[in-house]
């Protein structure tokens, strides 16, 4: 592949559909920098600004992330098994991979708010 940017500003529109994509799923929010993305599982308020440091993470969110990674591993998409890590997106990527991620974290968010996980 060349050095002309093109790649970049693919990951980039990658990473906007992903934001895109994840808003209206309940409980979840997602921040990112570029193909940078992490997910917080929180039934607590969105955060009005960028969680910075671990005292500003939500006191729910590693207890809700567990049962949606499992959930999400047992339809075939992997993610980094902490609610600390970040997620990357790569040039292998599509908007159907996306989609895809995106409709499997709505069902696994529903299923999840229905049990009481």
């Amino acid at each position: 592949m060349h050095d002309d940017g093109r790649i970049y500003q693919r990951l980039e529109a990658l990473g906007a559909h992903l934001e895109r994509a994840l808003e209206g799923i309940p409980g979840l929010t997602v921040q990112r920098a570029g193909s940078i993305f992490w997910l917080c599982i929180s039934e607590q308020q969105r955060p009005s600004t960028p969680i910075r440091t671990p005292r500003h993470f939500p006191a729910d969110a590693a207890k809700g992330f567990a049962p949606l990674f499992h959930a999400l591993l047992d339809g075939g998409i992997y993610l980094a098994p902490s609610a600390f890590e970040v997620g990357f997106l790569s040039a292998a990527h599509t908007e159907a991979h996306i989609d895809a991620l995106a409709q499997a974290l709505g069902r696994a968010a529903t299923s999840a708010r229905a049990t009481g996980r």
